[in-house]
């Protein structure tokens, strides 16, 4: 009960390896702060408030008036407060056990800081006020860029203490609410460089999106990290069907597909480990579907599959389809820490988060294997006119 949640929270002795690490002052110091943020109502109250939704509309919409902007601002600041409440509430619901985590811990410091920023900022009334609105969103966005490792790390912790639907829908709503502040961000930054002509400005959605441009960029990137790691890595051949541009965002499409060959690579690289340096590795093939209503995106690799035993979870949290072998061997482990530095890699979080952001924008990704052969991925997205946002 409330209770016993409270007590929980303010007895915060912590029971994980990491907690164990960080030194006795922190700890005590991130408890406090858990404590003191629980017994601050006014979370609560702002939770309890309906948050405004990201819509179509709104994302295609092009230059406001001055009374437009002043007021998408002040809704931009109001909703992005329910929004971080919601979320700092539900840290405060986890069971003791989890919410005393330091990395959730961490999240939860990171979201009362943001939210207290923007609470003390002034009510958006005028255009100088929302000019400086627009300067400080930026450094909000970067001040909540770790969430999503430090939320990675602490699935791996708090999976023991909480069922598993129960830790996926915790993980479902803060992913899908993370994807909603910051489309509500950028789209308002979207607004305010158009309408104060700011030549830095770039609009984030884009109507001519080039489906195999976006993708190539998104390989290179995969790629250079795996050479990089091993001095060598698969290519890509790419076959498109009937394709053209789209409105999408090149930002989030880009993501989900580095997300996606970063697997295909890593996977090819270890499973033909053998014949590094000597032969060429087998090619990553990407064939790209459109029609007028959704692009289709096939990823197929010649990376060994998936074993048999992970393949009903593969889009859980905390389940990786790396090579476990590969991951522990002392000869591997530095040069494989650099390929999975960036965040997500290798925790488990890729493919459960590729699969957020396609439903999300009305898409999904699914995917079959060969076991000891081959993996065949499949991410639908649909064309952004037809999409229907789908909220937390």
């Amino acid at each position: 009960g409330t209770k016993h949640l409270r007590h929980s929270m303010c007895d915060a002795r912590p029971t994980s390896p990491s907690a164990m690490r960080l030194p006795v002052a922190l700890r005590w110091r991130q408890g406090a702060r858990l404590c003191a943020s629980f017994y601050d109502r006014t979370f609560a109250e702002y939770a309890r408030l309906e948050a405004r939704g990201v819509t179509m509309s709104n994302l295609t919409k092009v230059c406001l008036t001055e009374q437009e902007l002043v007021r998408n601002a002040q809704a931009t600041r109001s909703t992005l407060l329910v929004r971080l409440a919601k979320r700092i509430v539900d840290i405060h619901e986890l069971p003791y056990k989890c919410g005393i985590n330091p990395f959730i811990q961490n999240v939860h410091d990171i979201y009362v800081s943001v939210f207290q920023d923007l609470l003390r900022m002034q009510d958006i009334t005028t255009i100088q006020n929302e000019v400086y609105f627009s300067k400080q969103l930026p450094s909000y966005l970067s001040k909540t860029v770790p969430v999503l490792p430090l939320l990675a790390k602490a699935s791996k912790e708090i999976s023991p203490h909480l069922p598993k639907e129960a830790l996926r829908r915790f993980l479902d709503v803060f992913i899908r609410s993370r994807i909603s502040r910051r489309l509500l961000a950028v789209q308002h930054l979207d607004f305010h460089g158009q309408y104060h002509r700011d030549s830095d400005s770039t609009r984030s959605l884009k109507l001519d999106c080039h489906p195999e441009h976006t993708a190539r960029k998104a390989f290179a990137a995969a790629q250079n990290l795996c050479k990089r790691t091993y001095g060598a890595a698969p290519e890509l051949r790419v076959v498109s069907c009937n394709v053209t541009t789209f409105c999408y965002l090149p930002s989030q499409l880009e993501y989900m597909l580095l997300e996606l060959f970063k697997n295909s690579v890593r996977a090819v690289t270890e499973h033909h480990a053998q014949i590094l340096g000597r032969e060429p590795l087998p090619e990553v093939q990407l064939i790209i579907h459109g029609s007028s209503e959704e692009i289709t995106f096939q990823i197929i690799d010649q990376g060994g599959g998936i074993p048999s035993s992970i393949m009903d979870s593969v889009f859980d949290y905390t389940v990786t389809t790396s090579d476990p072998d590969l991951k522990n061997s002392d000869d591997t482990h530095h040069a494989l820490q650099d390929l999975f530095s960036r965040p997500m890699a290798g925790e488990g979080f890729g493919l459960p988060m590729v699969r957020i952001y396609a439903t999300y924008f009305g898409g999904d990704v699914g995917l079959q294997t060969v076991s000891g052969k081959s993996t065949e991925v499949f991410l639908k997205l649909k064309r952004f006119d037809l999409i229907k946002l789908r909220e937390e």
